[in-house]
Formats: structure tokens, sequence, C-alpha cells
């Protein structure tokens, strides 16, 4: 093989027809080593669903397929790595800064296995919305898969209710109304969470709610009756999961129930330091609540407790949810617009602590 510099370009010349197949193969296989895609943006969710039907709702949320001239390649090197934000079974999330704009990610890292597939990634590109995570960009290695995401660093609400104990029935309206949205755009994309927990719901610098951690999710299929799967934690299992039923999006609306109990009470409905006593507490126990929670949140979660998931608010859709009194002086449009001050605002020293 022998070089030549002409014009700023290095010229090839091979000895033969072989050394050139040769030489190719090598280049499409380092180009090959890690695939990566520019996200865009998907037309907006409709705020509250009401009215528009299901077909069309499908149709705002779908994802447009990248222009070509704006596709690029992108790697894990073309990122400075600052810290591990957090660690699952398959993988990471770390910290990191974009080298050519300084701007801040956390990424996820996930280790490929044998069963490991897109869905995260999918339903990731196939929404925008304002309380749900967004993902920028997407690439694979030969090992992992990488998912860079909006850097969100007001806290988890598992964390502000550990330090700051229940919260108002203000605040819990203004957080619960985000999350639902969130919820209602999912289901309407076919997408049952099934993680929703504390945890998995933060807090960005303003005090919006951003729900993560999309990596249990599925998509629904009426057809399938086989999927029993016993996925998610414990405490925030629906009774129909842990009895071995099918999953439905009804055990969304369950687990949003428990979350609303913990912030208006800052303690788990179903608690017990013995994890066999939770199932038990699940499937039967009476749900007490404290003297302070009023009538219409009473009211909400226990429909949303209902352990029958055919009785269970918000298996007729979000509207039901939407439509219960205790978000009556909810304007969910200008929810969704975010046009209503959140009742909480992070203290942050900078945007990015590092």
């Amino acid at each position: 093989m022998l070089t030549e510099k002409k014009g700023g370009r290095i010229i090839l010349s091979a000895g033969s027809q072989q050394e050139v197949d040769d030489w190719i193969a090598a280049i499409r296989k380092v180009q090959g080593t890690e695939k990566s895609a520019v996200v865009e943006e998907p037309a907006p969710a409709h705020p509250t669903g009401q009215g528009v039907p299901e077909s069309k709702r499908h149709a705002e949320a779908a994802v447009e397929s990248p222009a070509e001239g704006k596709r690029a390649k992108m790697s894990i090197a073309d990122f400075d790595i600052h810290k591990v934000l957090g660690r699952g079974k398959f993988g990471k999330v770390l910290l990191c800064s974009q080298k050519s704009t300084g701007k801040t990610y956390a990424i996820k890292v996930i280790k490929k296995h044998e069963d490991s597939k897109s869905t995260e990634s999918q339903i990731l590109r196939s929404i925008r919305h304002p309380f749900i995570v967004a993902l920028h960009y997407a690439f694979q290695g030969t090992e992992r898969l990488f998912l860079v995401m909006e850097y969100v660093n007001g806290g988890e609400l598992y964390f502000h209710v550990s330090n700051f104990g229940r919260f108002s029935e203000e605040r819990v309206r203004f957080y619960g109304a985000e999350i639902l949205l969130a919820v209602q755009c999912l289901h309407g994309k076919g997408v049952i969470y099934r993680d929703m927990k504390l945890e998995n719901i933060l807090l960005d610098k303003d005090g919006h709610v951003k729900i993560t951690d999309f990596g249990l999710s599925k998509q629904e299929d009426d057809d399938d009756d086989s999927d029993t799967s016993v996925v998610g934690t414990l405490e925030y299992l629906a009774p129909e999961v842990i009895i071995g039923l099918k999953n439905s999006a009804a055990v969304d609306w369950w687990a949003y129930g428990v979350v609303l109990f913990e912030m208006l009470c800052g303690f788990h409905p179903f608690y017990s330091e013995d994890r066999e006593e939770i199932r038990d507490n699940i499937l039967k126990a009476k749900i007490e609540y404290p003297n302070h929670v009023s009538a219409n949140a009473r009211d909400l979660i226990g429909r949303l407790l209902e352990r029958s998931p055919k009785k269970r608010l918000g298996t007729g859709g979000g509207q039901e949810v939407q439509g219960h009194p205790f978000f009556a002086s909810v304007d969910f449009v200008k929810l969704f617009n975010k046009q209503i001050e959140p009742p909480f605002k992070p203290e942050l020293v900078r945007a990015v602590s590092i």
C-alpha cells in the first residue's frame, strides 16, 4: 500500500484488487464500531387528551425520521465524564459534559445482554413531554448502549419526602397533576410504565417533575394475555401483578395512588419490614389515613388503590383521574404549558453540580 498527499488529501494506492477489498472492509469495520443517532424532537403531546381521538393522539407524538443531513457519528469519547449519578442491575448513569458544546447531560450506560432490547430508547425517541425526561442522542458500542438524556438536578421526590416529611395538599396536587399528564402521555402511546415510584420522579431546577427510567416499560398489546411478568419495586406492585395476572396500564394507576399517599402522609400505605407482610398488606390490608388527609384526597387514593384493575380509577383513561374533585382547581392546559408557578423551587448552588 503506497500513500501520496495531493491537494490536502491522502491518496492510497493498492497493489491488487484483494488489497483494495481488505482496506474497504477494515474501514467499514472501524466505522461500524459505534453507531449513533441524533434524536429528532417529536410533536408535543396533547396536554389533556380531551376531545382528541386516540388515533390522532398517537399521530401527534409520532417520531419523525432524522433528516439525513442531521445524522452525526457520536461516541462516549465526545464527552467528559464527571461522576456516577447512580447504578442499576444492567448499567449506570453518568454525569457528563459534551466536549464540543460544554452542555451537561446524564448518560445512561446499559450493558448489552442476550435479551437486551431498545425499548427504553424507542419510548424516549417517540415522546416529547414537559414532565418526561428528554432523550437527546443515542449510540452504541460493541458491549454497551448509551442514552444521552437531559440532566435533571433538583433531586428525587423520594429525597424531598425523606428529608422534609409529608407535603401540603396543594403541593401534592401540583406534583400529582404533572405526573398524571405524563402517565396519560405514556398510555396514549400504548406504553405501560411499570416503574412508578418516588425515586423515579425528579424535580428540575424550577420545581417541575420529570419522570425517568423506562428500563422496565413495555408496549401494551391488547391481544397478548401471556405477559404476567413480576417487574418493578415490591412496594409499588399492584395486586394483580403479585398474583400473576396480566400487566396492563392499570398497574401504573395503582402505583400512582401509592405515590400520592406517600407524598400526603410521609410514609407507605402498606409498609412493613417484612417483605412477605408487604405482599399480604397489598393484597388485603385496609388503608389507614392520617387525620389531616382530606375527604377528596382519601376518595381519590382509595379509588386508585382499588384491588380490582377493572374497577380502578384510570382504567377508562386518564380523563377519569383528571375529572376527580381533588383536581377541580387545576387548569391542566396551563399546567402543561408551565404557566403555573411550582410550590417549591430546589435550592441549587449552581445549575450543574459536578
